[in-house]
């Protein structure tokens, strides 16, 4: 016979007692993040000793010990975030907690770019997670392939909530998505609508004051030129990659970006 690690041990046990199917992929902290922290309050640690001989120098050291103590954690510990068939377990936390993909109701994604120097910037990616109960999640750039994170949920929460969706929009209930509903008609933002035969593609734009969403219309009045009828805003709009998947299966030779 032998002997498991203790690795193994724990997620085998974590299989049995959550129940949440087969195992998809694990995820730590973001260990060049910590690093980060680590080597920056590090740097400052001398000058938080030094102001906290006066009173109002103490709060800054506390928060940097903080901040060290919680980087040093991170680069000791293991995998935290284990995504499943049926759902996550959040190991972030000293409780874990156990997230069933049908008890998610909306996941909203934020990417900002912060220009540190002239000629560098650093992109931020958040993924919020919001319960039916109401509770939030965030998972950001502190854990590891944030991007890959943010892709296993649009793609889990996706597969979870397309057949419902279709299935009421088949029966004439408006799909909500923030400020868009797709119905019968078409997509309607802010009580416009454009029909679904004049929808022909979704654009997405980057720069330094933002991101939004394009969608664009064929003018068959004008020689079927393309153009723009409408935007949206992708940090206030949940469920995106559902709303392009239903877009898509309504009308298929609609173009939509890949987020």
């Amino acid at each position: 016979m032998t002997n498991q690690h203790p690795n193994n041990q724990r997620n085998n046990q974590r299989d049995k007692q959550y129940q949440l199917g087969i195992p998809i992929a694990a995820f730590g902290w973001n260990r060049a993040r910590a690093k980060l922290i680590l080597w920056m309050f590090g740097l400052m640690l001398p000058l938080f000793l030094l102001a906290s001989l006066f009173l109002v120098g103490i709060p800054a050291l506390c928060i940097g010990l903080a901040w060290m103590y919680v980087a040093i954690c991170r680069l000791r510990a293991g995998k935290v975030l284990f995504f499943y068939d049926y759902g996550i377990i959040d190991e972030r936390k000293n409780i874990p907690q156990v997230i069933r993909y049908e008890e998610i109701q909306s996941l909203r994604m934020s990417i900002i770019q912060t220009r540190i120097i002239l000629f560098w910037s650093i992109t931020n990616h958040i993924y919020t997670v919001e319960l039916k109960n109401g509770q939030k999640l965030k998972f950001t750039e502190h854990l590891q392939n944030i991007e890959h994170i943010g892709m296993l949920l649009q793609q889990q929460i996706t597969d979870c909530k397309l057949p419902e969706a279709i299935a009421n929009f088949n029966q004439g209930i408006p799909i909500e998505f923030g400020n868009i509903k797709l119905n019968q008609e078409g997509v309607s933002i802010n009580q416009k609508t454009l029909p679904w035969s004049e929808l022909e593609r979704i654009t997405f734009s980057r720069s330094r004051y933002g991101s939004q969403f394009t969608i664009q219309r064929r003018d068959t009045s004008k020689n079927n030129q393309l153009q723009d009828w409408s935007w949206f805003n992708p940090q206030t709009t949940p469920n995106l990659h559902l709303l392009f998947t239903m877009i898509q299966n309504i009308q298929p030779h609609v173009a939509t970006p890949s987020i």
